[in-house]
């Protein structure tokens, strides 16, 4: 028979390490997606999308598998570190253009809110009117 002691220890350690296991819900009131964030304009071809996410104590979200998408493909899938980051360089370079990004957590079955984002990669044309050449400035 095994004393009371004993299973009072067994019985808490194995409380805290279930607690421990689990992975706290994603809340969506403070988990999003820091880059791209909503409406920016961004002039390269390469995009890294990154987020936070925290539970409902605003504590950070470990070990999440997250699917980034963009325009509803499928770019790739991330797991968050122990302070709730993740991050995910997308695959292949971007065209000019609008794009909508997701973030689904897998674990928790939470969709982050969407970032719209604009590609524009065109120089701008820049003309010098003035000084006109041969002017003297003084």
């Amino acid at each position: 028979m095994m004393d009371f002691k004993k299973l009072l220890i067994l019985t808490t350690a194995t409380l805290c390490y279930e607690h421990l296991c689990q992975a706290a819900p994603v809340n969506i009131r403070y988990s999003l997606i820091n880059f791209p964030y909503h409406s920016a304009y961004i002039n390269a071809k390469q995009l890294t999308v990154t987020g936070s996410l925290l539970d409902d104590h605003k504590s950070p979200v470990i070990n999440e598998t997250l699917e980034i998408f963009l325009n509803n493909i499928l770019m790739g899938k991330t797991v968050s570190n122990n302070d709730g980051i993740f991050e995910l360089q997308l695959p292949q370079d971007l065209l000019d253009g609008q794009y909508v990004v997701t973030v689904f957590c897998l674990e928790s079955e939470v969709l982050l809110e969407p970032s719209i984002i604009t590609i524009d990669t065109t120089l701008p044309s820049i003309a010098i009117t003035s000084p006109h050449e041969h002017d003297i400035i003084y």
